[in-house]
């Protein structure tokens, strides 16, 4: 008779904060047009961030690069965990 053994199922350990995806898109009135920035990638937050620091450092980067978009409105903004 042969005999089956059910493997044991590991718990997986508790999901970390980990890196977060966000979409960022600010829209300027720059002259007689607009212009439409979007940004993406990853980032990993510091312990304790709301997602308001997040976005604000997402905002605040942007503007360092591109000045002419210091009084752009948010148009889109997403973040999500990046994961699966």
């Amino acid at each position: 008779m042969s005999q089956t053994t059910a493997a044991a199922v590991q718990p997986q350990a508790p999901a970390t904060p980990g890196a977060y995806h966000y979409i960022l898109t600010l829209q300027a009135s720059l002259g007689s047009g607009f212009q439409v920035f979007t940004t993406e990638g990853t980032h990993t937050p510091a312990v304790g961030w709301t997602r308001a620091d997040f976005y604000k450092a997402i905002r605040d980067g942007i503007v360092r690069q591109h000045p002419e978009l210091a009084r752009a409105n948010t148009i889109f903004f997403d973040l999500q965990p990046n994961r699966l």
